[in-house]
């Protein structure tokens, strides 16, 4: 009885073991997963953050040629944004190019906008 005993004991232990490393292995896969796509959302973030500041960046200038610079922060992240504008027509059209650019990647726009009445 003694032989089958300390089997069974040996067993439990090996698989008590293995329970635990698959548990831990599953835990750290999780945390690396959520830290990962927090980091992204944080990149997205602050890359609309910088795209937002550039349009605030621009106004009250009169000459017909702008170019913006911006920098944002948001949750640990940072972006840099950046955007030219050319205003026509007396100041009635204009055509804007602009990005940002974070960790988790670049983004551009293109934009065209003219006054209709004035």
């Amino acid at each position: 009885m003694g032989q089958v005993s300390s089997a069974l004991t040996q067993a439990q232990s090996y698989t008590d073991a293995s329970a635990a490393n698959v548990q831990d292995w599953a835990k750290n896969y999780t945390d690396r997963a959520f830290n990962r796509a927090s980091k992204q959302s944080a990149s997205a973030g602050a890359i609309g953050t910088a795209i937002g500041m550039l349009a605030l960046g621009a106004q009250g200038i009169s000459y017909s040629d702008k170019l913006i610079m911006s920098v944002a922060n948001y949750r640990g992240q940072m972006a840099a944004g950046f955007g030219y504008n050319h205003s026509f027509g007396d100041g009635k059209m204009s055509v804007a190019v602009g990005g940002a650019i974070a960790r988790g990647g670049p983004a551009f726009g293109v934009s065209f906008g003219i006054g209709l009445h004035h």
